[in-house]
């Protein structure tokens, strides 16, 4: 059976890169609306690209428990995304934690400005919706600290619904990431909630973006230390 949802969401995002602070207010689905969009041919997430991930969930001593395949393919757009201006994602996933699969359509924000991802939160990874969404400012290399106001309306995530989640979000290291046996140079965002610790727990993110493959890797960190790590595999660009 695939599951298809999509949920709503109301971000507050206060950006304090040198101190400069930048507020946008959006509604359905999270992101905000584009000042300026690359040229298709120079985007990253541009139509007919897929991305595939290797998923493995660990427990907290860090022994793997099973692992799966999640693939994410630019091009198919929902209502929300077209509204908002974003570029439509879809992610394929089946048998990620559970026999369930599912095909889940949200979108990405890409603009001059940086890149803005929805991660994939249905079944396995609905705990996803606590912990700052995938992010990059640009220039990449400019170390920035944000501060993030999320509002969950609606999620697969039940603890989260109906909640104003505060977040901090850092561009911190650089590091170098194997693909395909080749070295690739990725800027490293880490990423927490900083309120709900006693009801829900604290749940951090972090993510390894590459300016040609774009998040190379994803890894999730569960208030019980068990994670949830995400890392590329293959492409078909």
């Amino acid at each position: 059976m695939k599951f298809k949802e999509f949920k709503s969401l109301v971000y507050r995002l206060r950006f304090l890169p040198l101190a400069t602070a930048l507020a946008i207010v959006t509604g359905l689905s999270g992101c905000g609306q584009k000042k300026t969009t690359p040229d298709e041919g120079n985007a990253i997430y541009s139509d007919g690209k897929e991305w595939t991930y290797n998923v493995t969930f660990s427990d907290s001593s860090g022994t793997a428990l099973s692992n799966c395949t999640l693939k994410l393919s630019v091009g198919s757009s929902s209502v929300a995304s077209v509204f908002t201006g974003q570029k439509g994602i879809t992610y394929n996933y089946t048998n990620c934690d559970s026999n369930q699969s599912f095909e889940e359509t949200t979108g990405v924000d890409e603009s001059t400005e940086g890149i803005f991802l929805h991660p994939p939160r249905l079944g396995a990874f609905a705990f996803t919706e606590v912990v700052p969404f995938p992010r990059i400012n640009y220039p990449p290399e400019l170390i920035t600290s944000s501060e993030v106001e999320l509002t969950v309306r609606k999620s697969a995530f039940k603890p989260a619904e109906n909640k104003t989640f505060q977040h901090t979000i850092e561009r911190t290291v650089t590091d170098t990431l194997t693909f395909k046996n080749s070295k690739v140079v990725c800027y490293v965002v880490e990423g927490r909630n900083t309120n709900y610790i006693k009801e829900i727990g604290q749940y951090k993110g972090k993510y390894w973006f590459s300016p040609k493959y774009g998040f190379v890797q994803l890894l999730y960190y569960k208030p019980d230390g068990s994670t949830v790590d995400l890392l590329l595999a293959d492409t078909n660009f």
